[in-house]
C-alpha cells in the first residue's frame, strides 16, 4: 500500500486538484486500462481510472475489501503501464548522533549510493569522537 502512497516511492502520480492533464513525472490523471486481467491492449472494453486519486482513495480506505480492490486496480494498472510508468529513485535520509560520532562529508564519500548510512557504518567511516 506504501507503494501506492503518491508521494512515498517511485510512483508520483501528482496533486489530483491540478489542472494539468499529467502529474510531475508526466503519469496521466485519466486514462484506460483494459478491464481483464492481463490483456496486452485497451481494446473496446477498456476501463478509464485516475491513478492519482485512487491513490487518495487507497489512503482514505473505510474497509479491508475497499483497500483490496483499489490496490488491485493499481497493480492492474502498473502492470499494463509499466513500460511508460517514470520511476523515481525513493527520497530517504538517515539520522545520526553528530554530538557523539563523526560522519563523512558528501564531499569525501558519494552518499548517492542506495543505503548510504548503513553502507557507511559497516565500512568504518562513521567514527566516535
Amino acid at each position: 500500500m506504501a507503494y501506492f502512497s503518491n508521494d512515498f516511492y517511485g510512483l508520483l502520480a501528482g496533486d489530483v486538484t491540478s489542472d494539468s492533464d499529467t502529474g510531475p513525472t508526466g503519469v496521466p490523471f485519466s486514462l484506460e486500462i483494459p478491464e481483464e486481467v492481463g490483456a496486452t491492449e485497451v481494446g473496446s472494453n477498456g476501463v478509464e481510472i485516475n491513478p492519482a486519486q485512487l491513490m487518495v482513495d487507497l489512503e482514505g480506505a473505510s474497509s479491508e475489501e475497499e483497500t483490496k480492490e483499489l490496490t488491485r486496480t493499481l497493480v492492474q494498472w502498473v502492470n499494463f503501464d509499466l513500460p511508460a510508468i517514470i520511476h523515481l529513485q525513493e527520497n530517504r535520509g538517515f539520522g545520526g548522533d553528530v554530538e557523539n560520532f563523526d560522519f563523512p562529508s558528501e564531499d569525501e564519500f558519494r552518499m548517492d549510493r542506495p543505503n548510504p548510512g548503513p553502507f557507511a557504518l559497516l565500512r568504518g567511516l562513521i567514527s566516535t569522537n
